[in-house]
Parts: structure tokens; sequence; C-alpha cells
């Protein structure tokens, strides 16, 4: 039976593995901020790989690892913003204030203003990882449906 992610958590199994692979991760990345733990981010990640909790906790160290190589944890600080700063000027994209009619955040990417000669890709890759922080940031912490 395939699962799919918006489904709630439904099974006592699926809660015992969430709780072993939580424990395993906190206990593997003391530093990473708790949120990157939720229990719909490794339910995602768990039925993903259809249950296999050896598979699921290698994907999930990949996807910490990626966090941290990014510093997505730190994607909203000043520090981050300021390497990110030539991008931002180019408003490429711009945060809704408003959330459309289901409460999820909006965003409008200009693709006109982005010019391949005129680009750092490492620049634009950061830029993306904010703009997509700040949207989750603005979303409902439970709901991990980010488009239909």
């Amino acid at each position: 039976m395939r699962l799919k992610f918006n489904e709630k958590i439904n099974s006592t199994t699926e809660l015992e593995q969430i709780y072993r692979m939580r424990l395993k991760l906190e206990e593997d990345f003391k530093d990473c901020k708790d949120n990157i733990f939720r229990d719909m981010v490794l339910l995602r990640f768990l039925r993903s790989r259809n249950h296999n909790e050896k598979q699921t906790y290698k994907d999930l160290v990949k996807y910490v690892q990626w966090r941290v190589d990014n510093e997505v944890d730190a994607a909203l600080d000043e520090h981050f913003i300021a390497k990110i700063s030539n991008e931002l000027r180019k408003e490429k994209s711009l945060v809704v204030e408003n959330a459309d009619h289901h409460g999820r955040p909006v965003n409008f990417v200009f693709a006109r203003r982005h010019q391949n000669n005129d680009r750092d890709l490492e620049e634009v890759k950061l830029a993306i990882i904010h703009v997509l922080e700040k949207l989750i940031s603005k979303s409902n912490p439970n709901h991990i449906v980010f488009a239909h």
C-alpha cells in the first residue's frame, strides 16, 4: 500500500520508527536546530523509502549534512543575507506578505530579471535557499504539502 505525503501518522509502527530516528539524529547532530527533526519531516523521508529505516537514516544524514554545508539554519540571519546582497538587490523574487486562500505563503519569481552573464551560481543557490526558508518560516509547520 502506497501512503500519501499528506496523511497523518497512522500507526504505532511509524511513531516508533520516527522516535528511533529522532533519537539517533539528535545524538549524531547535537548542534542542529530541533525544527529539522519534526515528525512531519521524518515521516516524509520514512515514507519515501517505504519505511526502510536504514535507507531513511542515510537519506536524513545526507539532508542534514547538506543543510550544514549550506548554512540553511542561518538563511534568515544578517550574515547570510549579506552574502546574497547582489542577488537580493536584483529583486528576482518577491515573498508576498499575505497568504493565499489556503493559508500558504506566496512567492513570485521574475525570470526576466535573471541574466546568465551577471550572476554567481553559488550566490544564486544561497539566495534560493534564503527564499525557500523564508517561505517555510511563514508556513504552517504541520502542512507538508507545498504544492498541489
